[in-house]
């Protein structure tokens, strides 16, 4: 449903990431509804792992964790709720953490399901980075949060 959608705004950690003088290139595959532990959907297939093509990429921000690992992007910013960000990570050998529930604003961020809000009051869903290194991550933590 969102494949080819275009925001006519950036998210606001877009936004910010962007104000630092990133250059957002390209979205990395999902799969279909976000909640599963591999990446895969009807639209653009199977994330496979950059290290070994038979494994995979794992779920959520998979395909993120896939272009980090393989160099293809320098860092990604992924979501997580119980593990999208961290899982991917590690499956492919790169960093990633889920930052305090609220520390990102999630402002301007699409939901999977068209007209469906899902309400995360134990467990809030968050942005987080996927990174190469703890450099990588450092830049982006204050990117985000260095005011």
């Amino acid at each position: 449903m969102h494949a080819h959608f275009l925001a006519k705004k950036d998210a606001a950690v877009v936004a910010l990431i962007k104000r630092e003088g990133a250059i957002p290139i390209v979205r990395g595959n999902t799969p279909q509804l976000a909640w599963v532990g591999h990446t895969d959907n009807r639209v653009f297939g199977l994330a496979k792992n950059p290290y070994d093509p038979t494994r995979t990429t794992s779920g959520s921000s998979g395909g993120d964790a896939g272009l980090v690992a393989s160099k293809c992007v320098p860092f990604a910013i992924g979501t997580d709720i119980g593990g999208s960000v961290r899982a991917p990570a590690a499956c492919n050998g790169i960093l990633g953490f889920k930052p305090t529930s609220q520390r990102s604003s999630m402002r301007g961020g699409v939901n999977c399901v068209p007209g469906y809000s899902m309400p995360q009051n134990a467990i809030v869903s968050c942005a987080g980075p996927l990174c190469n290194s703890v450099d990588d991550i450092k830049l982006y933590c204050q990117a985000l949060w260095s005011e």
